[in-house]
């Protein structure tokens, strides 16, 4: 008898390890006559994921995959690699979605494979990258958005005045002291709770074919799973009238 429920415990065990993993969505463009091959991963995860007092880091996460040192290169070795290959990968964060993104002349690509694909799966979390992209970033904040891009400032103030009370209301770069408040170990938990198997779209586009793209879901997978619950879609008070927003700028720039 108890040999029996062993061996249906073990069944069991077997049968939930074994279970087939959700299929990571794919959409591809193949394009024959183009020589390149174009990786775009869609991450279900914005600057509306941002905690409170830690409005930024969807933004400084992202770099610190798509900017930074992995655990098999340093930040120089990649940037070494990719220069004769006239390629690169790069990450852009909106409100609600964050996209790894890489082009690569198709000759390249086993070579460039690597990097990008460590980029994603191991990026290493150092100290100085953290330090520099950091910094980046608030400099942005500080001096490019108060002082050198009136454009941008406006739509930003803007944003702020009919998001307000919302998780859409502060910048996708975050606030001065809220990334001056950014630790490393934030990036490294908002890297494990949003970059998942489950939160990934993949995109391909050019000349590849279905083996790579066979070999980058099968790499994707090694993500650990989870689902996380997104933000309510933000409700704005209606604006009554003719209302006008006034900024006014520090000439100051320093």
């Amino acid at each position: 008898m108890k040999s029996a429920v062993l061996s249906a415990m073990v069944l069991l065990m077997l049968a939930i390890s074994c279970a087939p993993q959700k299929k990571i969505e794919v959409v591809t463009l193949p394009v024959a006559s183009d020589p390149t091959i174009s990786i775009r991963l869609w991450f279900k995860v914005g600057s509306q994921n941002d905690p409170a007092g830690k409005e930024g880091l969807a933004a400084l996460t992202a770099e610190m995959i798509a900017d930074a040192s992995t655990q098999k290169h340093s930040y120089e070795q990649i940037l070494e690699k990719l220069y004769p290959m006239a390629a690169g990968y790069s990450a852009q964060v909106d409100k609600e979605m964050t996209v790894i993104m890489g082009r690569v002349h198709k000759d390249n690509l086993d070579a460039y494979y690597d990097l990008f694909v460590h980029a994603v799966l191991e990026p290493a979390f150092r100290e100085d990258d953290f330090a520099r992209l950091k910094s980046q970033q608030l400099n942005y904040l500080e001096r490019t958005l108060r002082y050198q891009d009136d454009e941008e400032l406006g739509k930003e103030a803007l944003s702020q005045f009919i998001f307000q009370g919302t998780p859409y209301a502060h910048p996708v770069a975050g606030l001065i002291e809220s990334v001056k408040s950014i630790t490393l170990d934030d990036v490294r938990a908002f890297y494990r709770k949003y970059y998942t198997r489950d939160n990934v779209v993949v995109g391909v586009g050019g000349s590849f074919d279905k083996r790579f793209v066979s070999r980058l879901c099968k790499d994707l997978a090694r993500l650990p799973a989870g689902v996380q619950e997104q933000p309510a879609p933000p409700k704005p008070e209606p604006i009554q009238g003719l209302q006008v927003l006034l900024i006014e700028k520090d000439t100051e720039s320093t």
